[in-house]
């Protein structure tokens, strides 16, 4: 797998911090669950 990079459709709710990897990564999982 290569870098981690969220959807484009969470791209605008990504910040670069920590949580907010974590948050769209959760969201991700989530959603491809």
């Amino acid at each position: 797998m290569g870098p981690i990079e969220p959807p484009h459709g969470h791209s605008a709710k990504v910040q670069p911090t920590p949580r907010g990897i974590v948050t769209w990564h959760a969201e991700a999982l989530d959603a491809a669950t």
